[in-house]
């Protein structure tokens, strides 16, 4: 699978993502696009926009401040930190109505992920508060579903809701009372590399 991140975007890295993209597709392999900062200027949201209509991605991974830049051209004031206030039921229409104008499988990070391919619906109910505090979290989420989709191409919904709810009981399962950030990473880190289904939490809709 490949997985563009556009949180480091310039103008040479862009030609460098459509080109990626491009060759990706061509080749039958999964697209996970990460739109890091969706509204946050005025190129970035450009080139997220022409990712999306050029290169088509398969799943596009965001929390709720970029899918509203996205599919509402809201300008993005948490800049990729995530907004959890919304209602769900608002969240995930707004998602399905992604998932449809996009052809893609949505997923959305938040208190409560929603995953979405404009049919089915999934909720992943599993992580910890403490996750907000690690820089990169969902950066390294959209890596997990880009391997969860390489080993699944077959069922990208399937293979984002796995990746979704895997995180989240990594996420779950790394805290104990009492343990600072960086003892919290590590141990995400271990339960990441231990992994298995049991005890994720989803809920289909």
């Amino acid at each position: 699978a490949l997985v563009i991140n556009t949180g480091t975007i310039s103008e040479k890295r862009a030609e460098a993502m459509l080109l990626s993209g491009k060759t990706a597709k061509e080749k039958g392999i999964p697209v996970i696009l990460d739109p890091v900062g969706a509204g946050v200027s005025k190129f970035r949201t450009g080139m997220i926009n022409k990712i999306i209509s050029e290169i088509k991605p398969d799943i596009i991974r965001m929390n709720v401040s970029e899918l509203k830049s996205i599919c509402l051209d809201m300008k993005n004031i948490s800049g990729v930190d995530a907004v959890d206030n919304d209602d769900i039921e608002s969240v995930i229409s707004l998602a399905t109505q992604s998932a449809n104008e996009t052809n893609a499988v949505i997923g959305i990070s938040g208190v409560c992920d929603i995953i979405t391919d404009g049919s089915r619906v999934a909720l992943s109910k599993g992580g910890h508060e403490m996750m907000r505090k690690i820089t990169g979290m969902g950066c390294m989420l959209s890596s997990v579903i880009g391997a969860y989709a390489g080993a699944n191409t077959d069922d990208l919904f399937t293979a984002t809701v796995c990746a979704f709810g895997i995180f989240g009981k990594c996420g779950r399962d790394a805290y104990n009372d009492g343990i600072g950030i960086g003892t919290y990473k590590v141990n995400f880190f271990d339960e990441i590399s231990i992994a298995n289904a049991e005890g994720i939490e989803i809920e289909y809709r």
